[in-house]
């Protein structure tokens, strides 16, 4: 049963579609272990199978898979879309199952890549949650923001690992390649 809540949806309301069409970042929540995974693709990849139901495609990423094990450890997800330069995100509860169907997964392809894998969403609780925070935040407007940086992974990794700066260099000049040449494969 979907729960009503203020700004509830039950996924078929033309708004919902849209918003879920429109969406380029997803934030999922599994329960076992807190923690997030943030998805983002091309507008739409959030497939809307049905009234009740969504489906997210798996792309390759840093392989940690902390909220896939999440869910498969309790097969419950919760999720914010955001569409940029929209105030309002779109908030979903429910339950969530894990596929690797290959027929499945390639109906989730982008840019000729099929997905690695498939999370079909049960929809329990689905409703808009208001702009306010992302007003205050000025998310949205670019001359809010702070000036632009990155973490510096090697930095954190090779201490922990008894190595030096030599490593550190390695270790970023990797995540750069991630970001750029191999944004499309694991590892």
């Amino acid at each position: 049963m979907v729960e009503l809540s203020p700004g509830w949806s039950d996924g078929s309301s033309d708004q919902t579609r849209n918003l879920n069409y429109g969406a380029n970042r997803l934030d999922c929540r599994s329960s076992a272990h807190p923690s997030r995974a943030a998805k983002g693709d091309d507008p739409g990849f959030i497939r809307v199978e049905n009234t009740k139901t969504l489906l997210i495609p798996e792309r390759a990423g840093n392989n940690l898979a902390f909220g896939l094990s999440n869910i498969l450890a309790t097969g419950k997800i919760g999720l914010i879309a955001l569409v940029p330069a929209t105030g309002e995100t779109l908030r979903v509860s429910g339950t969530a199952e894990v596929y690797d169907d290959q027929d499945l997964v390639a109906s989730l392809s982008s840019l000729g890549k099929p997905a690695l894998l498939a999370t079909r969403v049960r929809i329990e609780r689905c409703y808009f949650h208001c702009a306010r925070s992302i007003v205050r935040a000025k998310l949205w407007d670019p001359k809010a923001w702070p000036a632009a940086g990155r973490v510096s992974f090697g930095r954190i990794i090779a201490p922990r690992v008894g190595a030096g700066d030599d490593m550190a260099a390695q270790i970023d000049a990797s995540v750069d390649g991630a970001y750029t040449t191999r944004l499309w494969q694991n590892g």
